[in-house]
C-alpha cells in the first residue's frame, strides 16, 4: 500500500517531524508538508519518502478558517499527485509515530482498504456558533492576545444582533481534525458542494472532516488511534518523563502520538528499534 502523509507545520525548526519521516521513511510512505508562510520552510531529509512542500502556503492563525485554507492546501496536492495512494494521513509537525515503518505498514495491509480512522465528541450549541456565526477576520491572533479576546467576544453579539445563522437546519459533528482515511473519502471531502460553510468561522478545522464524511457517507468512523491527552493540557505535550508511558505503546493500537516538541524524547522511544 501507498501512503500519503499530510503535515502542518509552524516555526523555525523541525526536528520532531525530521524524526517522524527517519522512523517512516519508506518508498510507500510519501510527506507532503504545509509549512506556515509566516517561516521560512525548513530542510526535511529522507532516503525513500517523497518529500514535497506546497507551494504558497497559507499565513495560518489559530482557530481561524486559515487553518481550514491550510488543510485543502494538502488535500488538494495529493489529489493531484501522479501517485495512487491507498490511504491519506493529517498530522502536525509536533505529532510523533508510534509505529515503526514495518508495524505501519503492516497494521494497514491486515486492515485493508475502506478505513476512516476519525475521532468523533458530542456536540454542543456553542459548536453551532463555531460555523452559524460570520467572523469576518481570518488573520487575527485569537489565542493569547487582547484583540483577539475582544473580537471573540464582540462578533458573536453582533451575529446575534442580525439573527445570523449560516447553518440553519444543517447537522454538524465534531472531533479532532487528525485523521487517516483511505484515500477514496479524500474525494468526498473535496467534492463538498458547499464547502464555505467552514470559511469565515471559529474553530471550525474541529468540524470540517466530521461533518462532510457524516453528511456524504452517512455513517460514523472509527477513532482516529492518535495517543492525546486531554486531562494534563489542551493537549498535554509529552516530555522526556513520559518516555516509559509512551514506550508501552510502541507498535500497538496507536498509529501516532499527539503533541510533543522535544526530538530526544523520539530518539530515545525508538533507540530498539
Amino acid at each position: 500500500m501507498k501512503h500519503a502523509i499530510m503535515v502542518i507545520g509552524h516555526g523555525d525548526t523541525c526536528e520532531v517531524l525530521q524524526e517522524t519521516v527517519k522512523i517512516l521513511d519508506s518508498n510507500s510512505i510519501d510527506f507532503y508538508i504545509h509549512w506556515d508562510a509566516k517561516y521560512i520552510p525548513p530542510k526535511i531529509y529522507s532516503n525513500y519518502s517523497k518529500i514535497e512542500f506546497i507551494d504558497n502556503p497559507e499565513s495560518v492563525f489559530w482557530g481561524t478558517d486559515t487553518q481550514i485554507k491550510a488543510e485543502y492546501l494538502l488535500f488538494n496536492a495529493v489529489a493531484k499527485a501522479d501517485i495512487d495512494y491507498d490511504y491519506v494521513h493529517l498530522i502536525s509537525a509536533m505529532d510523533i509515530p508510534l509505529m515503526d515503518k514495518r508495524h505501519f505498514l503492516s497494521f494497514f495491509e491486515k486492515q485493508g482498504r475502506g478505513k476512516a480512522y476519525v475521532d468523533y465528541f458530542p456536540v454542543n450549541s456553542w459548536d453551532y456558533y463555531r460555523i452559524s456565526y460570520y467572523y469576518p477576520f481570518s488573520h487575527i491572533k485569537l489565542r493569547g492576545s487582547v484583540l483577539g479576546s475582544i473580537y471573540k467576544k464582540v462578533v458573536p453579539l453582533v451575529n446575534r444582533m442580525f439573527f445570523i445563522n449560516r447553518v440553519k437546519n444543517k447537522k454538524i459533528y465534531k472531533g479532532t481534525n487528525w485523521f487517516s482515511l483511505d484515500s477514496k473519502y479524500l474525494n468526498y471531502i473535496l467534492d463538498f458542494k458547499n464547502p464555505n460553510m467552514f470559511m469565515n468561522s471559529y474553530l471550525a478545522d474541529e468540524l470540517l472532516i466530521q461533518t462532510i464524511l457524516y453528511n456524504e457517507i452517512n455513517t460514523f468512523c472509527q477513532p482516529s488511534l492518535r495517543y492525546i491527552d486531554w486531562k494534563r493540557g489542551a493537549p498535554y505535550t509529552f516530555g522526556l518523563n513520559d518516555i516509559l508511558e509512551l514506550s508501552r505503546l510502541i507498535n500497538t493500537e496507536y498509529l501516532f502520538a499527539r503533541k510533543v516538541n522535544n526530538s530526544k524524547l523520539v530518539d530515545e522511544l525508538y533507540k530498539n528499534y
